[in-house]
């Protein structure tokens, strides 16, 4: 095992005895697997590439712009050196690597959108094998005629469409664990989610706090009067999670394998100036919390590192 160490998957000889048998595909399968196990592994996960009409959907090692698709590296090349790898290869590395789905662009579909198309073309074996989905998107703020539209949060929050049929996932697949980063930008003129983002709030920290509220209410059932102690704030906040519940059950949205990711890593200091930084109702709030700006620290904290 020590000299396959050097070599990547695509570069394994396999040479062919006099039988015509390759000498590789005589070893016992227990071995070949732990062989693919390395072999197929990918440090950085398998990477979808968005293309229209796609049909084969392929997985890579790295992403790339969509004109370079063509000349990118695909992930697995043993599943072609002759049938019977693929057979044995071809889907193995979705129970290996995080299969990773990036919306890099307005004219693509969601992330979500594109990890569904992938389910649907997927066999039954092939989607058991799955064990980690990480869906992003980079594209944030979709401008308007009526002013900036943040689409992951709309998204996000709104409990239909994609985001339903991605929980629908991970309750019939509950050995894999979907990760979602959605609900970033600074979308505070977002005429759509006005209600939610209410007079004080000055800083995407800020946002970001109220947002994670509003997604434990949603999607985990939370009482949230120990985040959000002023009433008002409580009141906008828990109004929207009600008329989410109303089209949906809770029992339906509290999927223990989804998890929604922060981006980046957790800055203490950062939020700590940032917390104390508002106007309003916001300007009282952080001395209102149970605990102090301790425990809010410690409560984000939580869902940098474990997710939401």
């Amino acid at each position: 095992m020590s000299s396959l160490k050097a070599m990547p998957a695509d570069t394994i000889q396999h040479k062919k005895s006099s039988g015509g048998a390759h000498h590789f595909l005589e070893l016992p399968g227990e071995l070949r697997n732990q062989i693919y196990d390395f072999a197929l592994y990918e440090p950085d996960g398998l990477h979808y590439q968005y293309q229209l009409h796609d049909e084969s959907f392929k997985l890579y090692r790295s992403s790339c712009k969509r004109e370079d698709v063509a000349k990118h590296t695909e992930a697995n090349q043993l599943k072609y050196v002759c049938r019977q790898l693929y057979a044995e290869t071809a889907g193995y590395g979705l129970g290996l690597n995080s299969l990773k789905f990036t919306r890099i662009s307005l004219l693509h579909p969601s992330a979500a959108q594109q990890f569904l198309a992938f389910v649907e073309a997927c066999s039954a074996s092939q989607l058991h094998q799955i064990r980690q989905v990480d869906l992003d998107t980079h594209i944030n703020v979709l401008k308007t005629k009526k002013g900036p539209t943040n689409i992951d949060v709309k998204w996000t929050l709104e409990c239909g469409g994609p985001i339903l049929d991605v929980i629908r996932f991970c309750w019939a697949h509950p050995k894999a664990t979907v990760n979602i980063r959605s609900f970033e930008g600074a979308p505070l003129e977002n005429e759509s989610i006005r209600p939610v983002v209410a007079d004080g709030i000055k800083s995407l920290v800020q946002w970001r706090y109220l947002m994670g509220c509003v997604i434990l209410g949603t999607y985990r059932g939370a009482n949230l009067s120990r985040l959000l102690p002023d009433p008002s704030l409580l009141q906008i906040c828990e109004r929207r999670i009600k008329s989410q519940h109303t089209e949906v059950s809770l029992d339906l949205l509290n999927a223990p394998n989804i998890k929604f990711r922060l981006r980046g890593e957790f800055d203490e200091e950062e939020f700590r100036g940032k917390w104390l930084d508002g106007s309003g109702w916001w300007s009282t709030l952080p001395y209102q919390v149970e605990g102090g700006i301790d425990a809010t620290v410690e409560e984000v904290r939580g869902w940098y590192q474990n997710g939401i």
